[in-house]
């Protein structure tokens, strides 16, 4: 078994890469154990570490004449440093331990390895329809019980064929330059209302787009500036992906074209003021 380590330090974090090559026409079991101070902070998937992974390294068998790449990222300390003669045997400690046997090849069911088959929660971006201004307003209601992701991005949908329902009446008003004053009140008022109403309309997919975009913004608000060990820890705590932030200039857009929208029909709402009382006793 031969083994080819590379290191390398940024910002407070030593990423270690093990290349493992086995030429022999037999599997062999290797270790890899972590002497660093740090935590290991291996490969995730499904947000659990992969297969073989623990808190000190790693164990598990290299394919007959194969190689095998394995890597790991560790926190160090800020006076920590790394030159071309560092002594690799004092990062992580590779041992080669024999033959693996037939158990040692077979995967064990546990529920890690049923969470890493699942992938993400969220659909992929790409399957996430288009959908402009000009599409025609749905006649049918949704169902009020549907909670899950998907139900979320129909919601957006729904919210965003919504938005031009009203153009026609905004485009005989005139033109009002929202500030960004203008846009917090206008969605910090809608949501208020919208939270009040018992049953499930056109104002829960605005609210259910509101907390995709929410939730889209305050993970970039996070990453913005952080660290390598900050972001790491950020993505793997997050239900969102980092895919989705592609849309954030949509976001942003779409939210300031509804605050304008809102602040118009608030000045309309002010000014519209008729005798109700008379026109009750005509209805």
């Amino acid at each position: 078994m031969h083994s080819t380590v590379d290191l390398s330090l940024t910002d407070g974090i030593v990423l270690v890469t093990v290349r493992l090559d086995n030429p022999a026409p037999v599997a062999q079991r290797v270790r890899l154990r972590n002497r660093l101070d740090g935590l290991v902070l291996p490969p995730r998937r499904g947000g659990v570490p992969e297969p073989g992974w623990d808190d000190t390294g790693f164990d598990g068998v290299v394919p007959a004449d194969s190689t095998v790449a394995l890597g790991y990222a560790c926190p160090v300390d800020g006076d920590f440093s790394l030159d071309d003669d560092s002594d690799h045997s004092a990062v992580v400690a590779v041992t080669a331990l024999g033959r693996a046997s037939e158990t040692d090849a077979s995967v064990t069911a546990t529920p890690d390895a049923a969470i890493r088959t699942l992938g993400a929660a969220c659909p992929p971006a790409d399957a996430v329809p288009v959908v402009t201004r000009d599409t025609a307003l749905p006649n049918s209601k949704v169902d009020a019980s549907s909670e899950d992701e998907e139900g979320d991005t129909e919601s957006e949908e729904r919210f965003e064929q919504n938005e031009g329902v009203d153009e026609k009446h905004d485009s005989v008003d005139s033109p009002h330059e929202s500030t960004d004053d203008d846009v917090a009140a206008a969605i910090d008022d809608t949501l208020d209302d919208c939270g009040s109403s018992p049953t499930h309309s056109l104002d829960d997919d605005f609210v259910s787009f509101l907390a995709a975009a929410e939730r889209r913004i305050s993970l970039a608000e996070r990453l913005d500036g952080a660290s390598v060990r900050e972001a790491a820890s950020v993505l793997e705590h997050s239900s969102v992906r980092v895919a989705t932030l592609d849309s954030l200039a949509a976001d942003r857009a779409r939210l300031r074209r509804l605050a304008e929208r809102a602040t118009k029909l608030a000045d309309r709402a002010a000014d519209a003021d008729p005798d109700v009382d008379a026109l009750r006793s005509i209805a």
